[in-house]
């Protein structure tokens, strides 16, 4: 218990310092955000990828 409130205070006095605060599992979240953006991008580009293939073979 005593060693939850030491966090909590430094934190508190973090966020006076800084504004926000970054902790392990904010970084965590942020991650797996990126990640998720990065997998969306990635689908998106292979989907166009694969219409470009079918229309040229099309074309042919």
């Amino acid at each position: 218990m005593r060693i939850e409130k030491a966090n909590k205070r430094d934190r508190q006095i973090q966020k006076r310092k800084s504004g926000h605060v970054i902790d392990n599992r904010n970084i965590f979240i942020l991650e797996e955000i990126q990640r998720k953006k990065a997998e969306k991008a990635k689908r998106k580009i292979e989907k166009r990828i694969h219409k470009e293939d079918i229309d040229n073979e099309d074309n042919i």
